[in-house]
């Protein structure tokens, strides 16, 4: 008695059909395929370990110490100031009463 494989068939295209949208809506360049295989290479190579770049590293350290000095330099804030209260001392520093914004027509 034969099999029918019009049953396999459907499913092995429902299967392929999101792989294939997806490889089509993928563009690669030449250069975007080189640069995936010298990653490879380069993880084989090195026991999955990135190379990394001595300038990058510096430049790294130099912001992580700019964000530290900066951070030390902040105050220390009793809370969050509410907008009421920032206007308030606002007024108060300025000696001169807010004037109010003009309703638009």
């Amino acid at each position: 008695m034969a099999n029918p494989i019009w049953t396999e068939l459907l499913l092995l295209a429902v299967l392929l059909l999101p792989l294939d949208i997806t490889i089509r809506r993928l563009v690669f360049s030449r250069y975007d395929m080189q640069r995936g295989l010298d990653r490879i290479i380069t993880a084989v190579r090195l026991g999955s370990q990135p190379e990394v770049d001595p300038q990058q590293t510096e430049r790294l350290a130099r912001l992580q110490a700019a964000k530290r000095r900066a951070g030390a330099a902040e105050p220390e804030s009793e809370g969050p100031i509410l907008i009421d209260e920032k206007i308030e001392v606002e007024e108060q520093a300025t000696d001169k009463p807010r004037s109010q914004p003009e309703a638009q027509a």
